[in-house]
């Protein structure tokens, strides 16, 4: 795993691995987690000036990890396999993580996990499963509270994201648009086909989309090597039209 300073653009670290590493997540500024197709976790400390140490291996998962995400405090980790599974972990002490539960839904049982994410007040789990379908988990009753449907994904991981505030989520699709939903109600709020704004709008999938946790801004992005990075920033001049929108009847 590479690590870039991102002053200067260069990759100044490298954490050395045995297979491919697919996910990693920065615990405080003294830890480094990393997960990938051998289906172990790794714990990474950070010791002196700029190093760091492997300092902890964990083993549950049945599957390739594919996704991390860590709480607020740095207690908890989350981790999810291409099997289905997600594991919560809680630190035990100073750098040492135990498993704490096993979040199992028994309709993705078999199905590769792209990505988890945790909302802003961290009771709910996004589960973005490859069958087209993200599933919004109370962390409490492990109940599924939303299903967001619509979103083609049954070949290649893509990605998806909470707005700032947590009331929406965007996800990307292999059809060439986002879907928007509702949170609360799990409505289908817009769809965007983002490089229709570029004069890319036939067979680009969008793979990747990403808030700005500052400004009123997403990135999108495509596997595609022969279409750019998009950077697209709220602007009430624009029009619908100009931007692939189409907002959902409610």
């Amino acid at each position: 795993m590479h690590r870039w300073n991102i002053l200067q653009l260069v990759k100044d670290k490298i954490l050395p691995h045995m297979s491919f590493v697919y996910c990693c997540a920065m615990i405080t500024d003294k830890f480094i987690i990393t997960g990938g197709y051998d289906k172990i976790l790794r714990i990474w400390k950070k010791c002196g000036h700029d190093e760091f140490k492997l300092c902890q291996e964990i083993e549950n998962h049945e599957g390739f990890i594919t996704s991390v995400c860590v709480t607020a405090d740095s207690e908890s980790i989350y981790s999810c396999d291409s099997n289905g599974k997600v594991v919560e972990w809680t630190l035990r002490n100073e750098h040492h993580w135990n498993v704490n539960r096993e979040i199992i839904l028994a309709e993705i049982r078999g199905t590769i996990i792209n990505q988890i994410l945790l909302n802003d007040k961290e009771t709910k789990l996004l589960i973005h499963a490859r069958d087209s379908v993200l599933r919004l988990v109370d962390l409490k009753s492990l109940c599924i509270l939303q299903r967001f449907t619509q979103a083609l994904n049954n070949t290649v991981q893509t990605f998806c994201t909470f707005c700032n505030c947590s009331r929406y989520v965007f996800c990307s699709s292999e059809n060439g648009f986002i879907h928007v939903w509702n949170v609360n109600n799990g409505h289908s709020v817009a769809k965007y086909m983002p490089y229709y704004s570029v004069g890319l709008y036939k067979d680009v999938e969008v793979h990747n989309v990403q808030f700005n946790p500052r400004k009123t801004q997403i990135a999108v992005a495509s596997y595609n090597n022969e279409v750019p990075i998009l950077l697209c920033g709220f602007d009430e001049q624009y029009k619908s039209f100009d931007l692939g929108l189409k907002y959902m009847p409610k």
